[in-house]
C-alpha cells in the first residue's frame, strides 16, 4: 500500500497548518481566494510546473506547458 501522507510529519508544521485554516476560515474566501492562489503558485513551483489549478473535488489541474 503506497500512503497518501504521513500524520507524522504534518506535526512538525501544525501550528502552520491550523494558521491558514483559521485565516481561509475567517476570510471565507476557500473558494477562490487569496490562500489558493498563493498555494496554487507553491504547488507549481515546487512541482517546477507553469500551472496549477485546485478543483472542486479537492485535486490539482497541472499544465506542464
Amino acid at each position: 500500500m503506497i500512503p497518501l501522507f504521513d500524520l507524522k510529519l504534518s506535526k512538525k508544521i501544525e501550528s502552520q497548518i491550523l494558521k491558514e485554516i483559521k485565516l481561509t476560515i475567517e476570510s471565507n474566501t476557500f473558494i477562490l481566494g487569496n490562500q489558493v492562489e498563493s498555494f496554487e503558485k507553491s504547488f507549481s513551483k515546487y512541482l517546477g510546473v507553469k500551472f496549477s489549478a485546485g478543483v472542486a473535488n479537492g485535486s490539482f489541474y497541472v499544465a506542464r506547458a
